[in-house]
């Protein structure tokens, strides 16, 4: 009930149309519109903190309030419920815009709220500590409370790395500790049955679980908008998100390409930034000595490496670097830059 009243808490539509300008969907779990068994009756809860103190007073058996001149009783406390600690990265501004509006419907449902803005190489420790109970550390003790993260998905979704006991962090992805046999045998059936109709239907089952236990709350759905010209060759159309081989277009005219990222841009070095956002238009500007084309694809390509060969013994590599690659101010790349590179990183 605590986590559902948390859930009436967000403000779902102010965060798309005021912070998003529009461009996502309200959501309900983690089952988008474009995913498999996608049910469209299970829908996101509307913001109401009514609902919520509603929620709360039925654990806590009084109901809050902070309304000035508000004396407690045996039905009435003005004292926060309980204390907890929210953590937001700092590397997307509109979710630490969001993560405070959170804070304060919750400071109006009861609890006293402490919001907390790190870079991820602080958060990350917190959410895969290896905790001395199976059930996870809390923010006191060095783990979390509650955290705000962004979460992708597949057409044809998996959810057993978050939520299988085997998967508690740090080990696994569940970092959450989530440890239901219930929810377990829901996904196993929609990862399973050979009978896509008895997937959807398991997977139906498993929004309605979610919507009822609510893990974690799902915010928004985002929409992504991903041009292509047909005419260009050379283009790798698995790695539409990010264009790490517009380098290698072989389109007869000068082309320039603009993409958008849905995040403040931090730094270009990637040796200083910890954003996923910066490293969209950076992978855009720096090179690997080789890549893979596409996620299907397992074979490494050349980028700035021209060939490599392996010694008999598997233990040294000799690699050859194309001639004429330029480093950033200008000089052409030899050897040292890249055991530079390399040096820098490890330290």
């Amino acid at each position: 009930k605590i986590r559902q009243a948390f859930d009436y808490c967000i403000p779902r539509e102010q965060v798309i149309n005021g912070l998003m300008q529009g461009y996502a969907l309200p959501l309900a779990t983690e089952v988008g519109t474009n995913i498999l068994g996608y049910d469209p009756t299970v829908q996101p809860r509307k913001y109401n903190i009514t609902a919520a103190k509603e929620l709360m007073a039925e654990v806590f058996g009084k109901t809050f309030s902070n309304e000035y001149g508000a004396e407690p009783s045996e039905t009435v406390t003005t004292t926060p419920y309980f204390k907890m600690t929210l953590i937001s990265p700092t590397t997307n501004v509109a979710r630490t815009q969001w993560a405070s509006m959170i804070a304060f419907a919750l400071t109006d449902i009861g609890v006293d709220v402490e919001l907390k803005w790190w870079n991820w190489n602080v958060i990350m420790p917190r959410l895969f500590l290896d905790p001395a109970e199976p059930t996870g550390a809390n923010y006191a003790h060095g783990g979390f409370d509650a955290y705000f993260i962004g979460f992708g998905a597949s057409a044809d979704p998996d959810y057993s790395g978050q939520y299988y006991n085997e998967s508690f962090a740090p080990a696994g992805d569940n970092s959450m500790y989530v440890e239901r046999a219930d929810f377990q045998a829901i996904i196993n059936a929609s990862l399973s049955d050979p009978v896509e109709a008895n997937r959807i239907a398991a997977l139906s089952d498993y929004q309605e679980w979610f919507y009822e236990w609510v893990p974690k709350s799902i915010i928004r759905q985002g929409l992504d908008t991903f041009p292509q010209d047909y005419e260009l060759e050379g283009f790798d159309t698995y790695n539409y998100g990010r264009f790490p081989w517009v380098h290698n277009l072989t389109h007869p005219t000068e082309t320039t390409l603009t993409s958008y990222v849905p995040g403040d841009f931090v730094d270009f070095n990637p040796l200083v930034s910890n954003s996923w956002y910066d490293s969209v238009p950076m992978s855009n500007c720096f090179l690997s000595l080789s890549a893979r084309r596409g996620i299907y694809d397992l074979l490494a390509y050349p980028q700035l490496a021209e060939s490599w060969t392996q010694s008999a013994d598997g233990k040294n590599w000799t690699i050859e670097l194309k001639t004429g690659m330029e480093f950033s101010d200008g000089h052409e790349i030899d050897a040292y830059d890249v055991v530079e590179s390399y040096r820098v990183a490890m330290n």
